[in-house]
Order: structure tokens, then sequence, then C-alpha cells
């Protein structure tokens, strides 16, 4: 993982060698670009967009602080996955949660359906017997 504390590591993993560039989106002159990159220093609250940026705009405090955006892909300490796998985490969580609710209530029903089970059993009986009693012949 790339270590997002040290300026130039910053500097050059968002911008690569682009000066002009980093000055643009900084808003400030190229000397001063020059002058911080030779330093290894920027104000804090430029280090700390710059660390913003390189970790593709993830919080830098618990439980993010490991992790980073590289291309389409979040690495975590709990492995890497493509952006596009966490579009449908919502509906994904919802759905369980949806079938979670279903199978509970089923489960709190079996009780009902075996004693309605029962009953027609009883019932299916009781007419068998019935049946053989008054059989004909």
């Amino acid at each position: 993982m790339i270590e997002f504390r040290d300026f130039r590591t910053l500097f050059v993993h968002i911008y690569g060698f682009n000066y002009p560039a980093a000055a643009d989106d900084l808003g400030i002159s190229l000397r001063t670009v020059y002058r911080w990159f030779d330093a290894n220093k920027a104000p804090k609250h430029v280090t700390k967009y710059l660390m913003i940026v390189a970790r593709g705009y993830l919080p830098d405090r618990e439980p993010y602080i490991q992790w980073y955006i590289d291309g389409d892909f979040i690495n975590t300490p709990y492995g890497r996955f493509q952006a596009a796998e966490l579009e449908f985490l919502n509906e994904y969580k919802w759905s369980a949660r949806r079938y979670a609710d279903i199978a509970r209530s089923q489960r709190e029903r079996v009780p009902e359906i075996e004693k309605r089970l029962q009953s027609m059993v009883d019932e299916a009986s009781s007419l068998l017997n019935t049946l053989h009693k008054t059989r004909i012949g």
C-alpha cells in the first residue's frame, strides 16, 4: 500500500511529474509547486487534500485508513474488490433482509400448518372409518 503521508509520494501518485497540471488543480503558481516538491513539504490542508484524492476520496479514519482505490478496484485489508461489485450491495442487503423475514414468518407458521394438516388427517381417517363401517355388500 502507498504511504500517503509523504508529500512527494502523494504528488507523484496523483500528478506524475506534471507540475503544470498540479499548479492548475491546486490553484497555485508553478514556482510554488516546485518549491513544495523540493522541500517535500506543503501546507497541511494541501497535504490533507492530496491524501484524500490519493485514497480515492475515502475517509482517512478507521475503518477506512488502510483502504484505497486503484483504478476500478477498492483495496481493503480484507481483499480487493471491483467498484462495480459494491454497486448492488444495498440491493443485496435489502433482499437478504427481505428473504430472512419471509423465512422467519414461514417458520413461525409451521406449528399452525402442522395443526391444520393433523386435523385434515384426522378427518380423512374418520371418513375412512365411516366408509368401512357402512360398506354395502
